[in-house]
Parts: C-alpha cells; structure tokens; sequence
C-alpha cells in the first residue's frame, strides 16, 4: 500500500539497533497445532516481558464464530498495572463492532472476515 511520504511509511522496517521479539502459538513439535485454546471463563498471557518495550502488530485469528469477536476479551498491562489499560472486545479492538464480522482494510487494521483473520499494526 502506497501510503506516500508519512511517518508510516516505515511502520514495517525494523530500525537499527533494536531488537525484535515474538510470542507465537507455534507448534513446538514441528506440526500444524499452532493454536491455543482458552476455556470459557479462563485467561492466558499472550506475551509477557520486563523493561522497556512496545507493541508494533498483532495477527491473530479465532474460530469463526462471530460470538468470539464479542465473548473473548482484550486486556493489556503495562508497568505492574492492576487495572487494565485496553480491556474491550476482541473485535471492537480490532474495528469489528457490535462483533460483526467484515472483511476491510486500513492503514492501521485490516480484517479478513471470511476467516477470522484480525491483523494490527501500531
């Protein structure tokens, strides 16, 4: 996408001198299980790092239920917070309202509704 001369033109570069790191679902034993599975009432870290540091995109996908995009809940920490600083709908996060799934795309989100695919970059 040719967003011209922005201070997003290089939102996909990694600039030099910093390091990059990556929480993954990633089947560890080489097979196709890349997926976590969340318990109706239960939680799970998606990432968890000490220092200094920032979110620069988010991929994810959920089972294409357009329950999901209203039961499942975001919520983000920073600093040894107790209060959440994001706490919201997976789909309104990522611009789905009212858990209507649609497929669209933007600078920032784009959203592939047909199979759930939920793509951020900050």
């Amino acid at each position: 996408m040719d967003i011209g001369m922005t201070s997003l033109g290089s939102l996909a570069e990694l600039r030099s001198g910093v390091r990059s790191k990556r929480w993954s679902s990633y089947d560890k034993t080489g097979g196709n299980a890349d997926f976590w599975i969340v318990p109706a009432g239960e939680t799970l870290v998606l990432g968890e790092m000490k220092g200094p540091g920032c979110i620069r995109h988010i991929w994810m996908t959920t089972r294409q239920d357009d329950n999901n995009l209203r039961r499942l809940v975001l919520r983000m920490y920073w600093d040894g917070e107790i209060t959440p600083s994001v706490l919201c709908p997976l789909g309104d996060f990522f611009g789905l309202g009212h858990a209507v799934a649609t497929w669209f795309v933007s600078i920032y989100v784009q959203e592939a509704a047909n199979i759930m695919t939920l793509t951020l970059y900050i």
